[in-house]
């Protein structure tokens, strides 16, 4: 009963949102230009900002985050890792909260699948994006990390989106966005940085920071 009530009432909707799609994310600004978001981070269940190394790194003094009202706020940086791309960050002066989320590792992945992030593109924040995975083992194409098999995307790859949370459509975690592949900026293949790097990532970040 309760599933044919919402049947009838996301048709009457132009859209509904199905509850797997949830904006878990953050903007990335400088304290030099605070009206620009530069990257995004994704919001982890205990309060954490897990997002890109190179969207980190060379802004160490100036980076903040961009809350929904528009407020600048200073982060902690709790540790980073030049060889997988990742840094995880703390809010300094808020709390920050997200749904837990299950992950799916990219050998469950297969071409086609719908993915979607929310992100900061061109610096418009909290900006949901949909696409597809293309490939789900492009080792070697990026020469700056050619040990990680990257899942490779289509539709997603935008400047401010690097280190948006990729999920499916069912709302399962596939990893963090890399960069766009190719010469032109803002192209619409990207990569994405797979889970299961993602776990390792994290456990050895909280083994050093929470010990």
């Amino acid at each position: 009963m309760f599933k044919i009530i919402i049947s009838l009432i996301c048709s009457s909707l132009l859209f509904c949102s199905p509850p797997s799609i949830v904006d878990r994310s953050v903007s990335f600004t400088r304290n030099s230009a605070p009206n620009i978001p530069y990257a995004s981070g994704l919001i982890l269940e205990d309060g954490t900002i897990l997002t890109a190394f190179h969207a980190v790194i060379g802004n160490e003094k100036e980076i903040r985050i961009r809350t929904e009202d528009k407020k600048l706020e200073e982060v902690e940086i709790l540790y980073m890792e030049f060889l997988l791309d990742l840094a995880l960050l703390k809010p300094k002066n808020i709390k920050l909260s997200s749904p837990p989320f299950s992950s799916k590792a990219r050998e469950d992945l297969h071409p086609g699948e719908e993915i979607y992030i929310f992100g900061s593109p061109y610096g418009l924040d909290h900006s949901y994006q949909t696409g597809y995975i293309s490939h789900t083992n492009r080792l070697g194409v990026d020469p700056t990390y050619p040990q990680i098999p990257f899942i490779q995307t289509f539709g997603l790859s935008d400047p401010g989106t690097s280190g948006s949370g990729v999920f499916t459509k069912n709302g399962e975690f596939i990893g963090i966005q890399r960069s766009h592949l190719g010469y032109q900026t803002g192209g619409n293949s990207g990569l994405v940085i797979p889970s299961g790097f993602i776990n390792v990532f994290l456990k050895k970040a909280r083994e050093k920071v929470f010990p």
